[in-house]
């Protein structure tokens, strides 16, 4: 998306053209969004100012490049520079998929491994107390799954999943980047990275003419 408008501005459409015609090939939701946006840009919002007001689609990043891109006048290199980082980021999240789940199915599961534990080792005790009848291994789930056992385990296992869920959420998002500053790996590149970007957003601003304190 952004490499596309970074293409089309650059070939001389106008931004609010340029999001209609993305719009027509794009996706939910992205396509609402950018027809909205279109909208307002033609009524004489500033393109980032609009972008702004899906945080959801367009992080805070590709807004302040979009700003800055308009302010210096470099908006096309603006919206391919966040279009590269787009890609780079994913290609590093791609090679690295499995961790996160990894991660959080394992915190779900251990409470349920403690369970799953619990019932075969009960389901031995009654299949040696029996004398090996067959049947005996709903015994075992059923004594397995009773109160407090079992609903401190289904307990955890959902608890985990909504703290994971709310972890990932919108308004904790502050919280999660400033431990991922501190991630081993993770950090390094981060930072890393956002030094480039600002670096290249200031050097842009300032080739513009823009005086120091207001770049």
């Amino acid at each position: 998306l952004l490499a596309q408008m970074a293409k089309q501005i650059d070939a001389g459409i106008n931004p609010g053209q340029s999001l209609k015609n993305i719009a027509q090939t794009a996706r939910a939701p992205y396509a609402d969004a950018l027809l909205e946006v279109a909208r307002r840009v033609e009524g004489g919002a500033m393109l980032g100012d609009s972008l702004a007001h899906y945080p959801d689609l367009f992080p805070h990043h590709v807004v302040g490049l979009v700003r800055a891109g308009e302010v210096g006048g470099f908006l096309p290199q603006a919206l391919e520079y966040a279009s590269n980082q787009a890609e780079s980021a994913h290609s590093f999240r791609r090679f690295c998929w499995f961790i996160g789940p990894f991660v959080i199915h394992a915190l779900i599961m251990i409470p349920m491994a403690w369970l799953l534990c619990l019932t075969m080792l009960r389901y031995w005790d009654i299949l040696s107390d029996s004398g090996g009848e067959s049947g005996t291994l709903l015994d075992a789930v059923a004594w397995g799954f009773r109160w407090p056992v079992g609903p401190a385990a289904l307990t955890a296992s959902v608890s985990t999943f909504l703290l994971y869920r709310l972890f990932m959420s919108r308004p904790l998002r502050n919280i999660r980047h400033r431990l991922g500053l501190i991630w081993p790996v993770l950090g390094k590149r981060a930072r890393h990275e956002s030094i480039r970007a600002f670096s290249w957003t200031l050097s842009r601003i300032s080739t513009a003419g823009i005086s120091p304190q207001r770049a």
